[in-house]
């Protein structure tokens, strides 16, 4: 059995990324307080580590971050990817001010369905791109300006 390698992807000022050779996953943060991940492909239980330190860091400082999920190209993950995640969810639930998820794999769709049964229904699943980017633009709309961002502050020294 081969190991998995999960490595860091290049990425932009303001966004994070990691793959192994089946998937992907990019994190920014569109405006201060909502978190976007994208992802792609078959996770592994390898990102675990990764994601659950996004959630930790967007929860940080006190606020209560909008989460936004698209899933639209992800095709599975291995079941301790979702044990996981849905158990700090469901840990965390009260540090976060939202979760939408959007997911097209039916695989995908029952499960998530089931971690949303266990979570009391905290997330908002779409299963169309429009009205999932309708619901990340009102979030990040909401956005108020000088908020402090949660995952990339900006550095000492800069004028933005």
């Amino acid at each position: 059995m081969s190991r998995v390698v999960l490595r860091d992807l290049p990425s932009l000022p303001g966004e994070l990324g990691w793959a192994t050779d089946q998937g992907e996953v990019r994190v920014s943060e569109p405006a201060a307080g909502v978190v976007l991940f994208v992802e792609k492909g078959y996770l592994g239980a390898a990102f675990v580590e990764k994601l659950i330190g996004v959630y930790e860091r967007s929860v940080e400082g006190g606020g209560r971050p909008h989460v936004f999920i698209d899933g639209g190209f992800l095709t599975g993950y291995e079941p301790p990817l979702r044990a996981d995640l849905t158990t700090w969810l469901r840990k965390n639930r009260g540090r976060l001010g939202s979760v939408h998820v959007l997911v097209r794999s039916r695989i995908v769709k029952m499960a998530i369905a089931v971690s949303n049964l266990t979570l009391g229904g905290m997330m908002h699943t779409y299963n169309e791109r429009g009205p999932f980017q309708i619901a990340l633009n009102q979030a990040v709309a909401r956005t108020q300006a000088g908020a402090p961002r949660l995952l990339f502050p900006p550095s000492r020294g800069s004028s933005a």
